[in-house]
């Protein structure tokens, strides 16, 4: 199999830079997903490993060697697009088969190949559709059948569940999971989606403006974003951030925010112990890490009114007004609360992040032991 490693790579496009110096290794057999918004490059990066656009600046290699100038049909990469791209007028065995047809390979092996990634993918029954009896989920896995048919060294995936619905997007992300650990290829999934990104991926690369932003494991992108921008978009409720800034009177130091009365929670005051009176910074806390209670008890340091309830069945997220400022927890669904309440909140501190500055600043500690 392939490790693919981008050095350098840039794609500019009449001026526009879609892909920005970008520098990345997947190993083999890896799953690796691109998470990032919509038009941040992402395709545009899965097109340049496939060899569907030329490269501008930097390098692309293969197990060390550079492919930059080595035609698509001669990569041994495979892609599934966000279309599925089925012909119509073949059946799903045609379908598969087709890649292997077109290297003249011989009708027998080819039979041979089709029946094992239809065994492999669970469509034996669906051979002789056509795709347009096939529901979206059938038909992804025929564009994936046909993708692995020939066995490629690289699979590239371009948002291939946005066309599915919620239900059948949960059971494909096994699905698809499952079988990249099965054929042991490597494979760079592209996606808008977080769920799809930390519920699959070994590891993630976050994407923006065509530049790669930070790369981890799905818990290390969750639990240690190198920046605000990173910490608001990963994650499926957005972080909570605090514009705060560091009190020293005489010795005693504490952070002020105009949500929050002064507070000196001890491993902040250690986080912060290089800073000096003045210093602004941005506080990050996530909705599941903000404890709401309708009593007033020891640590709940802040009062809000309940501005809004969103019940998602395994979950309830309340939106709190605390003066101007909307805070949104993330709470059991058995939890008794309406409209209007009046509670009182606290922050668990050694969950919170801090950034260092008040626009896109990087962590400058994190609360994570």
């Amino acid at each position: 199999m392939v490790k693919v490693v981008l050095d350098g790579v840039s794609k500019h496009f009449n001026g526009t830079t879609a892909v920005d110096k970008f520098n990345l290794e997947v190993n083999n057999e890896e799953f690796m997903s691109i998470l990032g918004p919509s038009g941040c490059g992402k395709t545009t990066l899965l097109r340049l490993i496939a060899g569907l656009e030329p490269v501008s600046e930097g390098q692309i290699l293969f197990n060390d060697k550079v492919v930059n100038e080595i035609p698509p049909r001669d990569r041994n990469v495979a892609m599934v697009f966000q279309s599925y791209a089925l012909f119509p007028h073949m059946t799903v065995a045609e379908n598969i088969g087709f890649p292997l047809v077109v290297r003249k390979n011989p009708e027998e092996k080819t039979n041979e190949r089709v029946k094992e990634v239809a065994d492999l993918l669970r469509l034996p029954h669906l051979l002789e559709r056509k795709p347009k009896a096939l529901s979206g989920g059938e038909q992804q896995r025929v564009a994936v059948g046909r993708a692995i048919v020939r066995k490629p060294d690289v699979l590239l995936m371009d948002e291939p569940l946005s066309n599915v619905d919620a239900k059948t997007r949960a059971y494909l992300r096994a699905e698809l999971k499952e079988l990249q650990r099965d054929i042991k290829t490597t494979l760079l999934f592209v996606t808008h989606d977080q769920t799809e990104a930390m519920t699959m991926s070994h590891r993630i690369t976050l994407m923006r403006h065509g530049k790669l932003i930070q790369i981890g494991s799905p818990e290390q992108i969750y639990e240690h974003p190198r920046d605000i921008w990173s910490a608001s978009f990963v994650g499926n409720l957005p972080m909570n951030l605090f514009s705060c800034k560091l009190i020293d009177k005489k010795g005693i130091r504490a952070i002020v925010a105009s949500c929050f009365t002064p507070q000196s929670p001890l491993n902040i005051m250690k986080k912060l112990k290089d800073q000096k009176d003045g210093t602004q910074f941005t506080l990050g806390v996530r909705p599941e890490d903000i404890e709401i209670s309708k009593t007033q008890k020891s640590g709940l340091f802040c009062e809000a009114k309940v501005h809004l309830l969103e019940p998602t069945g395994d979950s309830l997220i309340v939106s709190l007004k605390v003066v101007d400022t909307i805070i949104r927890a993330k709470t059991k669904p058995g939890f008794k609360i309406e409209v209007g309440d009046q509670v009182y909140i606290s922050f668990e501190w050694n969950r919170s992040h801090i950034f260092l500055g008040t626009n896109n600043s990087e962590l400058i500690s994190d609360m994570n032991p």
